[in-house]
C-alpha cells in the first residue's frame, strides 16, 4: 500500500527577506506553496505547517496571526547570530512561542540570516549601530549574509519522513 503525501504549506513573516528566501527554498524542496503570514490566511485544508519567522528583539515576529488545528508544526527560526554560538537565544524565543503554536512543535531548526544597514528602517537601523557599538565592534558598513541552505537539508527530510 502506498504511503498517502500529507498536505504541507510553509507560512512566513519575513520583514527584509532571509526568512522568505528560506521559506521559498523549503517550499521548493517539499513541492509546496509558501505563503506570506496574513490575518486572511487559512491553514485549516494543511495536514502539516511549517513556519518560518525573524527573531526581532528577542521573539519570533509575525506568527501570532496564525490559526492552527490539528496541524504538525514545523518551526525554523532565523536570527543575525549564529545558532551555534547563542542557542540561549534561540531557546528562548521557543520559550516566549503562544501556547498554541509550541505545544504542536515538532521539529524547530533556527538559522542565520542576513543583513543590510542601509535597507533597514530608521528605527531598526539605529537599534543595530547601538547593538554594535555595545558588543565591541561589528563592522555593520557592509552587508552580512549568512543564510546557508544546506542547514534545512536534515529539517526538510524531517518533514518529508514524518508520519
Amino acid at each position: 500500500m502506498e504511503k498517502s503525501m500529507k498536505s504541507n504549506v510553509v507560512v512566513y513573516h519575513s520583514k527584509y527577506g532571509a526568512t522568505k528566501e528560506y521559506a521559498t527554498h523549503i517550499a521548493k524542496e517539499l513541492g509546496c506553496q509558501a505563503l506570506k503570514i496574513s490575518s486572511k490566511l487559512k491553514l485549516d485544508d494543511y495536514e502539516q505547517v511549517i513556519i518560518g519567522a525573524p527573531i526581532y528583539a528577542g521573539s519570533a515576529a509575525g506568527i501570532k496571526k496564525l490559526k492552527l488545528n490539528s496541524q504538525e508544526v514545523y518551526l525554523f527560526l532565523v536570527g543575525l547570530s549564529h545558532p551555534v554560538n547563542n542557542l540561549d537565544i534561540f531557546e528562548g524565543v521557543v520559550d516566549k512561542l503562544d501556547p498554541s503554536i509550541k505545544e504542536k512543535l515538532n521539529e524547530t531548526l533556527f538559522l542565520s540570516g542576513s543583513m543590510d544597514l542601509n535597507k533597514l528602517n530608521f528605527i531598526h537601523r539605529q537599534i543595530m549601530k547601538m547593538v554594535s557599538k555595545s558588543q565591541e565592534g561589528g563592522d555593520l558598513s557592509k552587508p552580512i549574509n549568512n543564510i546557508d541552505f544546506d542547514l534545512t537539508k536534515a529539517f526538510i527530510k524531517k518533514i518529508k519522513n514524518s508520519g
